[in-house]
């Protein structure tokens, strides 16, 4: 839902961007040559051709389903990693460099990802109300998409911290060792 919130808020930023050229130097500045027009034939497709269409076509449908089914996971990981790298960078300024115990080190670490999590949840939804809303779409609009994806997104983050338990406390006392 983080994504679909940033994603939102670049649905509002881009077009009025695109609109004004402030993304011409991105964008590649050579001019189109018109095309010939294509050339027809009433013949169709040889069998082979069409063969080779539909074995390409099934392929990219194969493709594009293992891809989807694929790409939660992988963000996930992805930014399962990334709250772990911030969250590694930040725990020592916030502990003032301090020697501490392990388990109130993970503690605090566990605290501080839900707080960026968080935060970066939060941050659409402060942006949102700033921006013109494009086109036919309202302030009421943009904002109440926003609020929803963005709160959405601290419910799941906040949830999943609820639930998940420390590696310390499922382990038996045996193994803790």
């Amino acid at each position: 839902m983080v994504i679909l919130a940033w994603l939102w808020v670049a649905v509002i930023v881009v077009p009025p961007l695109i609109q004004n050229g402030s993304l011409d130097p991105l964008l590649p500045n050579h001019a189109t040559t018109p095309l010939p027009p294509p050339t027809t034939s009433s013949a169709g497709l040889t069998p082979l051709a069409s063969g080779l269409a539909l074995l390409f076509t099934v392929i990219m449908v194969i493709i594009t389903a293992i891809t989807l089914w694929r790409l939660p996971k992988a963000v996930t990981d992805r930014g399962d990693r990334a709250i772990g790298l911030a969250t590694d960078a930040i725990l020592p300024v916030v502990t003032h460099h301090k020697k501490m115990p392990v388990a109130h080190k993970q503690r605090l670490g566990r605290k501080l990802a839900l707080l960026i999590q968080l935060v970066i949840c939060v941050m659409p939804l402060l942006i949102v109300p700033w921006l013109q809303p494009p086109g036919e779409l309202t302030q009421l609009i943009v904002i109440t998409i926003g609020a929803a994806t963005s709160c959405a997104g601290m419910s799941a983050f906040a949830l999943a911290f609820a639930i998940d338990k420390p590696i310390s406390r499922i382990r038996s006392r045996v193994s803790r060792g």
